[in-house]
């Protein structure tokens, strides 16, 4: 599985579980854009972890 972060049409980080290998910059850690990138991954699993939820109920 592949995991992507986008940001104005740019991939700025991204993950891919079957080779292992994924992308980031150490700039994000003074920018900020490391917590952003964070923050929207812990809403992405919020939202993966309701749906199966809901789907549990079916």
């Amino acid at each position: 599985m592949k995991v992507s972060i986008e940001r104005n049409g740019e991939i700025i980080w991204f993950r891919n579980d079957k080779n292992q290998t994924g992308m980031t910059s150490t700039a994000y850690l003074k920018d900020g854009t490391q917590e952003e990138i964070v923050s929207a991954l812990k809403m992405a699993l919020n939202q993966a972890k309701g749906e199966a939820g809901i789907t549990e109920c079916l």
